[in-house]
C-alpha cells in the first residue's frame, strides 16, 4: 500500500502541487488521451493517484532507487559503559553524567 501526498500528486500530475481540481481533470484528460473530462473530479484525482503511482514507480525502477519498505529501517543505538567504541554507541561518562549522553557516530 502506498500513500502521496496531495501536492506530490498534483506536482507529478500537473507539474505545480498548487493545481486545483480543474486543471487536474484536464491534465489526467491529456494524459490518459481521453475524449471527455472524468467527472466527477473526484474520479480524475482517483486516476491522477494512479498515474502519480506510476510514475514514481518507474522511476525507481529505472534508477534503481530504494522502495519504501528499504528507506524506513531505523538504527538500534546500543547503550555501551565507558568503554563504548562501536558505531553508534552512546558514551556516558564524566561529562555527560549530569546532562544528556552524546551520541558517537563513525
Amino acid at each position: 500500500m502506498h500513500s502521496y501526498a496531495p501536492r506530490e500528486v498534483k506536482a507529478t500530475i500537473a507539474g505545480h502541487g498548487h493545481a486545483d481540481k480543474r486543471q487536474m481533470q484536464i491534465m489526467v484528460r491529456a494524459i490518459l488521451s481521453m475524449s471527455a473530462t472524468p467527472e466527477p473530479p473526484d474520479a480524475a484525482d482517483a486516476l491522477a493517484v494512479a498515474l502519480c503511482h506510476l510514475q514514481m514507480e518507474q522511476a525507481r525502477r529505472r534508477f534503481g532507487l530504494p522502495g519504501e519498505k528499504e528507506l524506513a529501517r531505523p538504527r538500534a543505538l546500543a547503550a555501551v559503559g565507558n568503554s563504548g567504541n562501536a558505531p553508534g554507541a552512546v558514551r556516558i561518562n564524566r561529562a555527560t553524567r549530569n546532562g544528556p549522553p552524546r551520541i558517537l557516530t563513525a
